[in-house]
């Protein structure tokens, strides 16, 4: 049997094309992230959460998110959906930390209105098999365990309805679950340090309420 040798040389050139790659994918989700940081930062819930649904859902160009969407483009003629659902999650953390920053709960909760109306929504359900990729990866994400963390995270800290000896255990148990958000290294940063607070949140006001 015959081994393949690889010189010094060769063996630094191929790790130069692969961090020339991940560099250059990594401007790529820099350029759209830091647009989202943007519009989150200075305009209001109702029009960050327009581009949010023109990038990701509707995937069509205004004359605000020309770059975002390039760079979101290039990941669909690339066919990357593991990098298109990874920076689709990075959103929606980004958007939830910065509202939850500001105190805006009623804009998360309008996103996670935004995501279900989408979950439920014929073009979703059924795509067409000439839809574009982006369709099929967006209801492959809203039938994925990041999305089903994503709610548990939104309700976990959002949801208003009454407190009952159910939802009494059910804020113990919610901290425990929330665990792998924030021990997963493969998470978005913006995800594992929401989900930390949380489940510390949810730790502490369950150690109060025993206290009662």
């Amino acid at each position: 049997m015959f081994r393949t040798v690889v010189s010094q040389s060769q063996l630094t050139e191929i790790l130069s094309q692969q961090n020339q790659r991940s560099s250059y994918q990594w401007q790529d989700q820099a350029m759209l992230y830091q647009f989202l940081l943007e519009i989150v930062e200075n305009r209001t819930p109702a029009e960050v959460l327009l581009e949010f649904k023109r990038l990701f859902i509707d995937y069509e160009s205004s004359s605000t998110n020309l770059v975002a969407i390039q760079e979101l483009s290039k990941l669909i003629y690339t066919n990357n959906q593991e990098e298109f659902l990874h920076a689709l999650k990075r959103a929606c953390y980004i958007l939830i930390n910065n509202w939850e920053t500001a105190r805006n709960h009623s804009a998360i909760q309008e996103l996670a209105k935004l995501l279900s109306e989408t979950h439920e929504s014929q073009t979703i359900a059924s795509p067409n098999t000439d839809s574009s990729p982006h369709i099929h990866w967006l209801k492959n994400f809203l039938n994925s365990q990041d999305y089903n963390e994503l709610k548990l995270f939104i309700a976990s800290k959002y949801d208003s309805s009454p407190t009952t000896q159910n939802a009494h255990w059910s804020t113990r148990y919610n901290s425990y679950l929330l665990a792998p958000q924030y021990t997963d290294n493969s998470n978005p940063v913006e995800q594992r340090e929401a989900a930390r607070v949380l489940a510390q949140e949810l730790k502490d006001k369950f150690k109060f309420e025993l206290a009662m």
